[in-house]
Order: C-alpha cells, then structure tokens, then sequence
C-alpha cells in the first residue's frame, strides 16, 4: 500500500489575533488518497502552547483526530493530550499524558509517555492502558466465535536521529506491541498473541514546512507495507516571523523541538477474547421420564456460546420422538413403556459453529418408565356354591386396554378348577397355576374361576412381574346343597299305578329334610306313553305341586321338574322324579 499523502494549510482573517495568542502552534492537516481515484481527509492534529516560562520550556496542548476508512474496521478516533518539554545545554526531555475515544464503539484509552533527546539523537515511549471494559464485538473472524473486546494495553519505542552532516534528513525506527491473546490487526486480519511492530522511516525536510517521507511497516501476523508521503506543517509563529521560515542550515534545530508534534500512535488497537471459554453442549448422563410424558430438551441442555452454534442434529435411538431432529430446543415425547425390558433410548447432538467446526454433544440415556400400576383386586362375589362363578377383576391406575396382568392361582384341588371357562393343564401334584390375561377399555383384568368342589383359593394379581406391589384375596366354594323329590299319594310314597281322579303330589327334601316353604320352588309335570322310549311332553297348565290325573292321562307314565328360582344369593336347581 503506498498512498500519497499531502499536508495542507489554511489561514483565516483571525491568523493575527493566533499568532499573538499561539505563536508556536502547529496544525496539520492529512489528505490521502483513497481507493478509486478519491481525495479523503484522514487526520486532523494541532498543538497549542498554553504556558511557556522562557524559550526552553514549554507546557502543550495536542488534540486531533484520525479517520479511517479501511483500517481497523473503519473505525474514527480522537485524542486530547498534555506534555511539558524542557531544554538543557545538549539534551531535552518531555512528558505527556493522552486520552483515545473511539467514535464507533465508545472504548477510551489512556497514555503516558516520555520524551528524551542528547546530541542528533531523540527516544521517545509510549505506554498504552485501555480505560473501557469489556463489550460485545462486532467482529467475526475465521475460526473464532463470539468475542467481547477492549483497548488492548501496548507500548512502543522510537529512536530517531538527523544526519550531522545535514539535519534536514532524519532516521527512524520504532517497535511496538500491543498485548493480548488476541490483538486487533490493522489490516483485519486474524487477531494474534502479542504481535511485534516495526516502523523504519526517513525524512527529507527541505524547508521548515515541507517534508518528504518513505517508510515500511512490518507486524508480526499482519501484511507489510511501505508507505511513501508528502507533508505540510503550519506553525502560525513561523508564517508571521520570516525569521524561522529560512531554508534549514547545518546545525539542529533544537529549539523547535518544544513544538514538535509527539510521536504516538492515535489508532486504538483492540484486544480479543472469545465470549464464551468453551462452546459446548452438555446432556445428563441419565434421565428418567413417565411413559407418554412430554419434556423440552431446554431442561436438559447446558449450553456455552449458544448464538454460535448454527445448525444441530439430534441422534441415537430418541430422535424419532423429537418434534424436530434439527432443532435447538426440541420436544421429547416419551413412548409408552414396553413389557419386554427395551426401555433405554440414547440421544446426543451433533452442532456445527459458525467457525464451520462441527462438535457433539455427550450422549444421553433416558429411561422410560412405567406410569401405570396395580391399583386393586375384587371378587364378584367373594363367596360362591361349588359348581358357581366367581369373576376377579385386578384394576390398573390407568384406563389402557391390552395391558398383560399375570394372575397365580393357589388352590388345595387345582383339578376341580376352571379359568375363563377353560380346564387347566397340570403337572403331577402341581400346587399353583399362573394365568395370563390382558385388560379392557376400563383397565380391569378380569378372569371367571369355577370350582365344582367346595374349597378355599388365594388369587394373586401381578403386573409387569413386581410380585412386590402384586394384589392379593381369597375366595370360597361351599359345599352346595343335596335336593331329593319324591311323589307322594294320599300321604304315603307312590309305588303302584294311580287310576284317573287319584292326585300325584311332589315333596321336595333338602339334604334329607322335607322343604316346607315351596314359595322359592317352581313345578312343571311331564308326560309320555307307557313302556315307550319317547321322549316326556310337557303337560299344559300342570305347574303346580299337585297334578290330578285326567281320563286322557290313562297310559302315561309321570314326572316332575322342580326348580328353585333365583335370588339374590342362589340359582336355578332343577330335580326330576
């Protein structure tokens, strides 16, 4: 880069009244050239002599202003400062003090320096301390995620020195470096560790205003550059006493040195850091969550650096019961629980930063579990006649239908036992029965047992195989009673034919006791031909206890059905005789 650079001047119609009150003020005004062929303003400086006790001391204000247009992100700066100059017999020294203001990102930065000069020769340092903290940064670059930024701290060093045989040419070096992990480049390029500086110049001043410069730049981490420049300075004191206008002579010029402009660098260079330390994302180790249960992965996540990652990817056997595989945040909705113990998914993210790096996460194991359980057993009814039904109902918390129950049956007569109406398949002495069977719509579990022997049963209901929270009763089959009907004839037992008009009446005997309360038992009288193996007819308008024989009953044999209703607590028991 070598761009021409032109200091101009101008002059107001209060040049006097400036002279009078500023006779060593300078002012400098820097015009470049920029890209595509167009003049730009870049630098504004001036200093002021505010206090000066004799001709070799002198107490300074400088102020200025830097615009940039491609360095350093475009960013502008201005500066205000104060020094104090001093000259002895073949030396001098100064010292100043500058504050740095960046008009595009509000960072402020403060300076000291120090001034030394002994024969041709001059020193002078700078040390830079930043007075903002740290701010988000707009800057991105290659490979480096979020940054925050502030002034970074720095120094520098220039020696220079004019030719003895011709001080209107002057050498200079300087060295310099910004401290940081990551420090601001001028020419943008990737930020580096505490990157080194070097500046060689020289200067040709043929007159007091004039000067003519070539000098290189080398920064560790950044492109060199030479840059070539013209420059011209207005000293009000030196346009008003042509005196100090003449063409420079063999000697050095000491005493112009208390206004020289202070070598510094105006340019705020900026130190980085990432805003996070890490970006990652963190997953438990292992969850557990309720079958059916809905749950954002926000509650699982911990993340560093989030505005960062850019893309994401959810894996492992749990992505398909995300809403969405690709996003930040999705929802997990757990399945139902299996019965076969498969109830460990896996999940982790795969995310991509905006450095284009690609990371994963920890992988996740979430394990599913059961949100039903037994709730209770019942009987209908608890107590039965041998021969009867007794239906066990094991209830479920949850209204899910084909959900297994495991029901085990201990019984003293397992052979006696039929389960949903099935006859059981045993093994020799066998003492216990398991019994599988599912749920309904409501949740219950139902199974019908019949005994046809009078004995005590334990069921146990069992669900998912926790024998621990099982659901256990006992039910009961008596012994049932033994019904006998016998037929009677004018009070004594029927044992010959009966001619027609002769009643027939039926006695009925519960475990050999006559039943004398008939109001529970209902009769039916059948008919059929004697020493015939037709089947009985039922007798018309023939239910009652009595049946008198008619003139059309000659030749028939006789029976009768007894039949006990049903209540509340017994059913239907039919005898014939």
């Amino acid at each position: 880069q070598v761009p021409s650079r032109l200091v101009a001047a101008g002059v107001s119609e209060t040049e006097d009244w400036l002279s009078e009150a500023f006779g060593g003020a300078q002012f400098d005004l820097g015009v470049s050239l920029a890209k595509g062929s167009k003049w730009q303003v870049d630098q504004v400086e001036s200093l002021f002599p505010f206090w000066q006790a004799d001709d070799k001391s002198l107490w300074f204000i400088q102020a200025g202003a830097v615009f940039n247009q491609d360095d350093f992100h475009g960013r502008d700066f201005s500066h205000i400062g104060t020094g104090y100059r001093q000259l002895a017999e073949d030396e001098y020294y100064g010292v100043n003090t500058f504050i740095d203001y960046d008009h595009q990102r509000y960072h402020r930065r403060m300076s000291l320096g120090v001034e030394y000069g002994v024969g041709y020769g001059n020193m002078s340092s700078n040390f830079y301390f930043p007075l903002s903290n740290w701010k988000d940064s707009p800057d991105e670059y290659e490979g480096m995620n979020s940054l925050v930024e502030k002034p970074a701290k720095g120094w520098d060093l220039t020696l220079e020195s004019y030719l003895p045989m011709d001080t209107r040419w002057k050498l200079s070096g300087t060295a310099g470096q910004y401290l940081g992990r990551y420090v601001e480049h001028r020419d943008g390029s990737n930020p580096t560790k505490n990157p080194l500086r070097f500046e060689l110049n020289t200067e040709f001043k043929p007159t007091k205003e004039l000067a003519f410069s070539l000098g290189y730049q080398n920064e560790e981490g950044a492109s060199e550059q030479w840059i070539a420049g013209v420059n011209y300075t207005l000293s009000l004191g030196g346009f008003y006493e042509p005196e100090r206008r003449e063409v420079f002579q063999s000697s050095l010029p000491k005493q112009d040195r208390l206004t020289d402009f202070v070598e510094r660098d105006h340019n705020i260079v900026l130190e980085y850091k990432q805003k996070y330390a890490e970006i990652s994302i963190r997953l438990p180790e292992s969850v557990v969550v309720a079958e059916n249960s809905q749950q954002s992965l926000a509650e699982w996540m911990e993340v560093k650096g989030g505005p960062d990652i850019v893309s994401y990817t959810w894996l492992g056997t749990a992505n398909s019961y995300l809403d969405s595989q690709s996003a930040s945040v999705p929802l997990f909705t757990a399945p139902s629980y299996r019965y076969d113990g498969n109830n460990t998914l896996s999940l982790k993210v795969r995310y991509k930063l905006k450095s284009g790096q690609v990371k994963e996460s920890n992988t996740m194991s979430i394990t599913v579990t059961d949100s039903k359980f037994l709730e209770s057993i019942s009987f209908e009814p608890e107590t039965a006649t041998a021969g009867e039904s007794i239906v066990a109902s094991a209830l479920l918390s949850k209204a899910v239908a084909d959900i297994p129950v495991t029901y085990q049956i201990t019984a003293e007569d397992l052979t006696s036992l039929t389960l949903d109406g099935e006859t059981l398949e045993l093994e020799p002495n066998q003492a216990n029965f398991v019994y599988q069977t599912v749920t309904n719509e409501e949740g219950i579990a139902e199974l019908v047992l019949l005994s046809h022997v009078a004995q005590s049963v334990t069921v146990i209901a069992i669900y998912d195989q926790n024998e621990q929270d099982a659901k256990q009763g006992n039910i009961e089959w008596l012994k049932g009673s033994v019904y006998r009907v016998d037929l009677f004839h004018e009070g004594h037992h029927l044992d010959e034919d009966l001619f027609t008009t002769e009643a027939i009446t039926a006695y009925v005997f519960e475990d050999e006791a006559a039943v004398l309360d008939l109001s529970q038992y209902s009769f039916q009288w059948f008919r059929r031909e004697h020493d015939t193996q037709n089947e009985f007819t039922k007798v018309a308008n023939a239910n009652q206890q009595k049946y008198v024989l008619k003139g059309e009953d000659q030749g028939f044999q006789f029976k009768v059905q007894v039949t006990k209703k049903k209540t509340s607590d017994s059913k239907s028991a039919t005898n014939n005789k």
